[in-house]
């Protein structure tokens, strides 16, 4: 039923891609999926932003960024999942929308933001995934 499945993930807060990637290994399995796991980097194109990192900040944050997101994919998800790993740079919404249409996913399953009960929104990002986005959009987040 799903070919490709996009999960972005921040790895800073477990309780925001553990169940969504939980989610989205059964999938894999069940329907022989391969994972496209996500992460988003700031961009540090804005002459004023800019001006506060050192000149190749955002080139090491890339690549600190891929070599963690490898570590996580080898610890959180099977071998024998076909899985792709993606660094992009950006905002989070517009990338997660624009990868998950140029890779043709079929679906995506992320996470929403914020622990407590009482922050019953989404997160912006996963709103705004879920009203732009071409594909389908499922919102997983731990319940506990």
């Amino acid at each position: 039923m799903y070919k490709d499945i996009l999960i972005p993930i921040d790895m800073s807060d477990e309780k925001t891609w553990r169940k969504p990637l939980q989610v989205a290994i059964g999938f894999a399995q069940h329907f022989g999926s391969r994972l496209h796991i996500m992460m988003v980097v700031p961009s540090f194109q804005s002459p004023l932003v800019g001006s506060f990192f050192p000149k190749h900040y955002e080139q090491q944050m890339h690549e600190q960024a891929d070599r963690e997101i490898h570590t996580f994919v080898q610890q959180q998800v099977p071998a024998e999942l076909a899985v792709q790993t993606i660094v992009a740079v950006g905002t989070i919404y517009e990338e997660v929308i624009n990868t998950a249409e140029q890779l043709h996913c079929d679906l995506i399953i992320m996470g929403r933001s914020g622990t407590s009960k009482a922050n019953f929104l989404l997160g912006p990002n996963a709103a705004r995934v879920m009203r732009h986005a071409n594909t389908s959009v499922l919102i997983a987040h731990d319940a506990g």
